[in-house]
């Protein structure tokens, strides 16, 4: 066919071109003189022609495509011989790209674009599973499934091409088994071959061996690359017999969960874990589009929430908005403790210069205690004058002590408050020393107090501050809140001592409690 664009086919089909060619024939641009239309013309190659088989195989095909008539499948509109005895079948033309040519390209992208392009090739994969879907149904087998064999048209068709190796999927079907050769070699292209399809006759073979197929060119689309490659055709056979292969979301990182399920569902050695059949494959790849459930996929509670709140924007936009009420409220609410931190920590530090005081005016109180000793020691008629001075002296410092303590108590309780209002009485380590420091002064000043026989009013002072209210408010431990007890008892004690040496034995006991709290409110210290 050397000047080809001369040659008439049954008087009828001008020919052209060499469009392409496969394992059996060569296709030709033609024309059909007779309704003035672009053809193409597939031609059986006289090389083939004395193998066994090969000349039913080819026209089987052609016959089998005349027969079934869907969008997805190249239609043949004519077939015969040729005057030299060659056999031809008529094609519609196809323009467009292979789905090998488009993975290609697809290759090269990245970020959103790469993302688009995936979408576009999983929609092409969608149809192919349509196509194979109504084969499947027919009960055939295609047994040639690769990217070079889909075609998609300029108006986004897909078509599946060369049917070659197809078959009925019945045991009845007798005629010549075209997938081997004269020698035994299996035809077909090894990379998309199934297990199956590798080890066992032709007769037993389902559409889940075009499934395996599919799952290879799935793979080789998310990837880049197919499962199970090698530079030998045999090696490659090998790989595909003990089913073993790098996962795609080890092969790839950004490979989406869902995505890699369905891949390694189709890839299963074992034909019956695989997908029933290439409808429930086509069903899973456009809930991957729509942003949906994969029944092959274990989807975790974030995917779930994820795709419930994709299908359901309604629902999305209300838990979004109030997201972002929730972040401005709680924003708020955080400047608010900001503010009141900056100013518990002002209050920390007055506290912590109130206790500072307090400790100055112990060592004052011990300084005129022990020259007021010094004082009444000397046997000296002539200062007692002195001594009356300094006995002034030391209950002024006394008292001054005894009022810089309730200042502190109250200051302490005040902070507790705010503290307990604002951070639920979590105190960082810092402030809590400040308050046990404050804690043990307190108890030390008070114990103190209480061996002094001089000072009445520091007694008193010394069972005001040691009330109930005081010890809950520095929250002491059960061993401290036993000591309070202990020095109360004994505050109480010489009160009552005092008092009976003031007024007389005579003098009738009267209840403690009561009195200290009216003289509480009298001073107003329980105002906090």
């Amino acid at each position: 066919m050397k000047n080809s664009t001369q040659i008439l086919v049954s008087g009828r089909y001008k020919l052209g071109a060499v469009l392409g060619e496969g394992g059996m024939g060569k296709v030709y641009a033609a024309v059909d003189t007779k309704l003035s239309r672009d053809v193409a013309i597939k031609y059986m190659k006289p090389e083939v022609m004395d193998e066994e088989g090969a000349i039913d195989g080819f026209m089987y095909e052609c016959q089998l495509l005349g027969r079934l008539q869907h969008p997805g499948i190249l239609p043949v509109t004519d077939s015969g011989v040729d005057d030299k005895g060659v056999p031809y079948c008529v094609m519609k033309v196809i323009k467009g790209q292979t789905l090998g040519e488009l993975i290609f390209e697809h290759k090269k992208f990245s970020g959103q674009k790469r993302k688009d392009s995936l979408a576009n090739l999983l929609t092409v994969y969608s149809k192919l599973c349509e196509t194979l879907s109504f084969i499947h149904h027919k009960r055939y087998i295609h047994r040639d499934i690769k990217p070079d064999n889909i075609m998609v048209d300029e108006f986004g068709v897909v078509l599946l091409v060369d049917w070659g190796l197809a078959r009925a999927m019945s045991t009845g079907d007798d005629r010549p088994d075209a997938s081997k050769t004269s020698t035994g070699l299996i035809k077909g292209t090894p990379l998309y071959m199934s297990p199956e399809q590798v080890v066992s006759s032709s007769k037993v073979l389902d559409g889940r061996s075009d499934l395996f197929a599919l799952g290879v060119i799935l793979y080789e689309i998310v990837v880049g690359k197919t499962p199970f490659e090698s530079n030998d055709a045999y090696a490659i056979l090998a790989k595909i017999k003990k089913g073993k292969y790098t996962s795609p979301e080890k092969a790839r990182s950004d490979v989406p969960p869902p995505l890699a399920s369905i891949i390694n569902k189709a890839l299963m050695l074992d034909a019956e874990k695989r997908y029933k059949g290439t409808t429930e494959l086509g069903a899973d790849i456009n809930a991957f589009l729509q942003g949906a459930t994969v029944q092959a996929h274990k989807a975790s509670l974030y995917e779930k929430l994820n795709i419930f709140l994709r299908q359901k924007p309604a629902i999305a936009g209300g838990i979004f908005t109030l997201f972002i009420m929730a972040f401005i409220t709680i924003g708020f609410n955080q400047y608010h403790r900001y503010l009141k931190h900056n100013k518990l920590q002002v209050r920390y530090r007055d506290l912590k210069d109130i206790s500072e005081h307090l400790s100055q005016s112990h060592i004052k109180v011990k300084t005129e205690h022990k020259r007021l000793q010094i004082l009444n020691e000397a046997s000296s008629g002539r200062d007692s004058g002195s001594k009356v001075s300094q006995e002034l002296k030391y209950r002024k410092s006394l008292a001054k002590r005894s009022l810089t303590a309730i200042v502190l108590r109250r200051n302490i309780m005040e902070l507790l408050k705010e503290e307990k209002k604002f951070f639920d009485n979590k105190i960082n380590k810092e402030e809590l020393q400040t308050l046990n420091v404050a804690k043990e002064v307190s108890i030390e000043h008070l114990d103190e107090m209480l061996h002094d026989d001089h000072f009445f009013r520091a007694h008193l002072f010394a069972a005001v501050y040691l009330t109930k209210e005081v010890q809950e408010v520095f929250l002491f431990s059960s061993k401290e809140q036993k000591k309070i007890e202990e020095v109360r008892e004994r505050a109480f004690g010489k009160l009552q001592d005092e008092c009976k040496q003031r007024y007389g034995q005579k003098y009738e006991d009267f209840n403690w409690d009561e009195e200290l709290y009216v003289f509480i409110k009298q001073f107003g210290l329980n105002n906090r």
